[in-house]
């Protein structure tokens, strides 16, 4: 074993001499063409590859070995392809000629080591790393573990006690040997690369030299016209030579600076911290530095050093002075300075972001509001920062950044817009973000680069306002309560009046219908008051349908003129589009809008009425989008309105009569509103008013099914009212009964489902084979029980054919806007007559 251990030592050994002795006489070679030199290359490899070859350890006869793997695996890698294809051919060739029973074998180690070498070559090309210690180690154990398992070519019964024997010595020297020959070829190839570059560079300087006047005359030309200060120093800083720009900037001139040191200019107390960089720099090779310096005429300035070290231990620098630049830099601060001091005292919170919405900057009102502070939000989405829902419905509000880029204009926050702070305070903010436009004149047209928000805290104000907000309702109801009073004892007076006149009659055995007529308008006109309230009260959710406006119109404004002095004019649109409205509530607005017409006119005079289709542009209208509209127009001759409450007329319960409760334009502008379109009003005092209404056009074609106004409905078949007050069960089930259908009654929804359930067992069983139900009026609302909205879904699955119509006395139930969607057939509001009543059933053709 130790006779190995020698005998690889030694050929190892021998291959670095050989490598060395090859490295001498590779000057030489570097001087020939790059095919030349390639060959060149691989033939010296070849004869060192041979030589070793001559000096092997033998196993037995024709079974040797040496290091030519390691020499071919550092020429694929060292070398590249074609000397290494013309040492590996030299090599097999002295091998076969060896000949033996490890020809083959010493063949394919001669392939398989080239190969390996020039695949780390590729490799360490791609990843542009040299070739250090360490890799070049793992590279040697690969190779000649790749070469430990090619024993097993051999014929049999020598792989085995060859490898009992070499693994040991060859994994322990030819990895080794691998590395270290590996790291010397990589160091020459370096110093060569090196030299090639000095060598180029003094044969350039020679060049240079050949022609100096020449040369010194256009160098010195191009320096001396050089915009930027160029001097030569010694490694102590004194000067050398300098430029007329050098001249320029620092006051003195060429003789009296080639007797100054460059520290002449320092102006800082500390020369020798300066004599310590400028020691470093010439240290690496380099200087580079921004430094005040003094002037000749003892002004003071700023300018910038750049310089790199020559032969000879000589700097060559470059100056230019930036005293205008540096002094731009310290507005620049100072500006920003102020800009913070201003923005941290100012009593509003102050974001500014990118255009990406990251934050930027945050004043100290802000960094209490939101509970962030600058140095923890600096970069973060505004969103996570800035988080703010509607004060409401919690929902989260639209990023105000995104507004602002997206409109390019300064934009507010909508009102009730809460902020809810990181530790979960919530404020009631009022905002407004406006972008920021870089203001570079060198930029055609400003550029946003930024948003800035501003935000105040507004809940002091809000509660304050709500405090007084609630004064001002409780003053108004006060207003309102003495006049729906008022309105309500007329119309009591009048009903109990024909009452009385129509039982005295019963009993003198009198005709009283013209005394129950009467009290139909009287029962219309408190119905009417009612709907005014609960439109007013909650909302009042219309129940819309296409239908045609030109007759709805007339037969309102003729209506409500009535017996009056007033002359009404109508310029009606015949191709006036259909809108979809609820019919009733519109005619209310008519009607109301009429009759303020009509009181300003107490001496008469002519109310005009037009209709007319338009179309509305984006932005033409507040509170419209752009859209098909009719337009309708109601303008009186009368006192018109004063400036100074024109605004308020639409304000609920404001009213300049003695008498009324104020809430007929109020409710005007909510039904309209809850139509999708808006109301307006022109006045000039003296000369009339002019109000104008704007509804939506309808895409659908107007239901234009009714039954004749003298008609009476009739049917057969059994029909379920539920209702909690007991009168109005008996009302409808009279109607009902002189219709011709049979009644059942329940006050519970429950009591319903449990008649349904039964009905719908029976007719499983076949017991029943229809169901004797016609149709079902359910109230949507029983106080302590199941109404109309908790028993829809259930009753369906028990009578899914029947016609399930909704009642209600109140209209802002979203059931009574959209009955179809929570499963009933139709609606009908309270309090209705019998005609609408049978309207409904022939409409759905129930009891047919």
């Amino acid at each position: 074993m130790i006779e190995t251990f020698l005998s690889i030592i030694n050929n190892t050994a021998l291959l670095i001499l050989l490598v060395l002795a090859y490295d001498l006489l590779y000057p030489r070679l570097s001087r020939k063409s790059t095919v030349t030199r390639s060959l060149l290359t691989g033939f010296a490899l070849g004869l060192i590859g041979m030589v070793v070859m001559l000096v092997p350890w033998q196993f037995t006869s024709g079974v040797t070995f040496d290091t030519r793997s390691i020499l071919l695996s550092l020429s694929g890698l060292f070398f590249g392809p074609v000397p290494t294809a013309a040492a590996a051919a030299m090599t097999i060739v002295l091998r076969i000629v060896q000949g033996g029973a490890g020809t083959l074998t010493g063949s394919l180690v001669i392939i398989a080591s080239a190969g390996i070498g020039l695949l780390w070559r590729y490799i360490s090309l791609i990843r542009r790393k040299p070739s250090q210690f360490l890799s070049l180690y793992l590279l040697g154990w690969i190779v000649h573990i790749v070469m430990l398992l090619l024993m097993f070519t051999l014929p049999r019964g020598l792989a085995l006690p060859l490898l009992k024997q070499l693994t040991l010595p060859l994994l322990l020297i030819y990895p080794l040997g691998t590395a270290l020959l590996g790291t010397l070829l990589n160091k020459r190839i370096e110093e060569r690369q090196f030299s090639i570059s000095l060598a180029e560079s003094r044969e350039l300087l020679q060049q240079e030299i050949s022609g100096k006047e020449k040369a010194e005359k256009k160098f010195r030309e191009y320096v001396e016209h050089s915009p930027i200060g160029i001097f030569v120093t010694d490694d102590n800083g004194d000067y050398q030579d300098v430029n007329k720009a050098a001249e320029q900037v620092s006051g003195y001139s060429r003789n009296e600076l080639l007797q100054m040191n460059i520290r002449d200019f320092s102006v800082t107390a500390d020369a020798a911290a300066e004599q310590q960089t400028f020691q470093a720099g010439i240290v690496s090779g380099e200087v580079s530095k921004t430094l005040p310096f003094r002037r000749k005429d003892g002004t003071t300035g700023y300018w910038t050093i750049n310089a790199v070290k020559l032969a000879n231990n000589r700097f060559l620098g470059f100056t230019n002075d930036i005293t205008s630049l540096v002094e731009a830099e310290q507005r620049i601060t100072a500006e920003k300075e102020r800009l913070l001091v201003t923005l941290r005292s100012i009593g509003d919170g102050v974001i500014t972001t990118d255009t990406e919405g990251r934050v930027q900057l945050m004043n100290t009102v802000a960094e209490r509001l939101t509970g962030w502070s600058q140095s923890e939000a600096e970069g973060m989405p505004l969103s996570e920062v800035f988080h703010i829902v509607h004060e409401q419905t919690g929902t989260i509000c639209e990023n105000p950044v995104e507004k602002v880029l997206a409109s390019g204009t300064i934009v507010e926050l909508a009102n009730h817009t809460l902020l809810i702070s990181r530790s979960g305070e919530r404020f009631v903010i009022a905002d407004s973000g406006a972008p920021i436009r870089n203001q570079d004149p060198g930029d055609r047209g400003s550029r946003i680069i930024g948003v800035v928000l501003v935000f105040r805290d507004m809940t002091d104000e809000y509660r304050i306002q709500e405090s007084m907000q609630k004064t001002v309702r409780l003053d108004s109801l006060g207003v309102l309560a003495g006049g729906i009073a008022h309105d309500f004892n007329n119309l009591l007076s009048g009903l109990f009046g024909y009452i009385e006149l129509a039982r005295d009659s019963s009993r003198r055995g009198e005709d009283n219908t013209d005394y129950l007529d009467e009290i139909l308008p009287i029962f219309n006109r408190a119905k009417n008051l009612t709907h005014q309230l609960l439109t007013f009260s909650k909302g009042g959710n219309p129940i819309r349908e296409p239908k045609e406006l030109k007759r709805l119109i007339m037969d309102s404004t003729s209506f409500a003129l009535s017996g009056s002095n007033i002359k009404a004019g109508y310029q009606i649109a015949s191709d006036l589009w259909p809108c979809s409205i609820d019919e009733q509530q519109i005619g209310q607005v008519i009607d109301n809008i009429v009759i303020n017409g009509q009181q300003a006119m107490p001496s008469g005079g002519q109310l005009t009425v037009t209709a007319e289709n338009v179309v509305v542009e984006k932005h033409a209208l507040p509170l419209l989008t752009a859209g098909d509209y009719a337009h309708i127009a109601i303008s009186d001759t009368g006192i018109g309105i004063p400036p100074s409450i024109l605004n308020n007329i639409f304000d609920p319960f404001f009213t300049t009569k003695q008498k009324g409760n104020g809430l007929g334009l109020a409710t005007c502008y909510s039904i309209i509103s809850k139509h999708d379109g808006t109301i307006t009003v022109d006045s000039t005092p003296g000369e009339g008013s002019t109000f104008h209404i704007y509804l939506p056009r309808s895409r659908q074609a107007p239901d234009t099914e009714s039954t004749s106004p003298g008609s009476t409905h009739t049917g057969t078949g059994r029909i379920l009212i539920m209702d909690d007050e007991k009168i109005v069960r008996e009302v409808v089930g009279k109607m009902l009964e002189i219709m011709g259908y049979a009644i059942d009654e329940f006050s519970d929804g429950q009591e319903i489902l449990d008649v349904c359930q039964e009905l719908h067992e029976r007719l499983s069983r076949g017991e029943i084979a229809d169901n004797p139900y016609a149709a079902a009026f359910l109230d949507l609302t029983i106080p302590g029980g199941l109404g109309g909205k908790d028993i829809i879904t259930t009753l369906r699955e028990y009578c899914p054919d029947i016609p399930i119509f909704a009642t209600s006395g109140y209209s802002e139930d979203e059931v009574m806007a959209r009955p179809q969607k929570y499963g009933f057939t139709d609606s009908i509001p309270k309090a209705f007559r019998s005609k609408e009543l049978g309207d409904l059933l022939a409409k759905h053709h129930v009891g047919n």
